[in-house]
């Protein structure tokens, strides 16, 4: 006769609600699985792993729920005496083994899709350094400080005759002139000074903590470097123009932001009239 206390009872009300619980989980996750985009490949991997884990807690449930039902005399002994028995004991450690290592394993791979679509999302899709979303992200949200210290300078720099290279030579060509130049610009920076590209072919650079004299040498710095690079098979020598600008408060708002660049930019703007491939020092006497 079955064990009719209410310890019983109750247990394996809680067996047969745990399992019927899990089942719905478990089925849930796979009708969403079939109905998933397929191009979301981080919703895959996290319905993959969820999909496991609910898994391996409807086995066990089942496995524990079988189990105590046959102690209570609901099921013929036989069964406990099979779930007994080593080579079986096992299975539910074995399975709760294998879904964890496969959980682990789809974890890592989820985790490195979401950093590949936060770096997409933050990044420009052909040069690879910052977009102009990631600028004001870090800068006006404070979601990442710029800089630990008041001091901050930018850096406006402009690729000279852009437009002649795209008619003499392509769209490709200039695709490659702006990864190269992109390539250039942060080969010559520290790894806390943030390379934004602003728009065609300007990029926009924060320098955390420098001053506008050191700023300036490291425009020249950049500005030698690019010189080195040729566009149009090696035919098309290519310069830059660039100004730089000290701002004392990094903690900066909108406002100050918007002030010092359009100095950078009527800076940069003069410096092309004079004879373009330099660097120009802007001050905020200049606006």
């Amino acid at each position: 006769m079955p064990d009719s206390t209410f310890y019983t009872q109750a247990t394996v009300l809680v067996y047969g609600l745990l399992i019927a619980m899990w089942l719905y989980i478990v089925l849930f996750y796979i009708l969403q699985y079939k109905k998933r985009t397929k191009t979301n490949k981080a919703l895959t991997l996290l319905l993959i792993i969820l999909g496991i884990d609910a898994f391996r807690s409807l086995f066990e449930s089942s496995y524990f729920g079988v189990w105590y039902l046959s102690i209570a005399g609901w099921l013929d002994m036989d069964v406990y005496t099979l779930l007994m028995e080593p080579q079986n004991v096992i299975i539910p450690k074995f399975v709760n083994l294998l879904s964890t290592s496969l959980v682990i394993f789809f974890l890592h791979k989820y985790l490195q899709r979401e950093r590949y679509n936060y770096l997409n999302a933050i990044s420009d899709p052909l040069t690879k350094v910052y977009n102009r979303h990631y600028f004001h992200e870090v800068l006006f949200n404070q979601r990442k400080p710029i800089s630990k210290d008041k001091q901050l300078s930018y850096m406006l720099i402009d690729i000279d005759d852009f437009k002649t290279i795209n008619d003499e030579c392509g769209h490709d060509a200039g695709d490659k002139t702006l990864i190269a130049v992109a390539h250039t610009i942060k080969s010559q920076l520290r790894s806390e000074d943030l390379v934004v590209r602003w728009g065609g072919e300007e990029f926009l650079v924060a320098l955390p903590g420098m001053d506008v004299l050191t700023a300036n040498k490291y425009a020249e710095n950049i500005r030698l470097a690019v010189e080195k690079i040729k566009a149009c098979d090696s035919k098309m020598p290519i310069t830059i123009t660039s100004s730089v600008i000290e701002v004392q408060d990094a903690i900066a708002d909108q406002e100050l932001f918007e002030k010092a660049f359009k100095i950078l930019d009527k800076t940069l703007y003069q410096a092309k009239q004079q004879g373009k491939n330099t660097v120009k020092i802007a001050t905020f006497g200049d606006a």
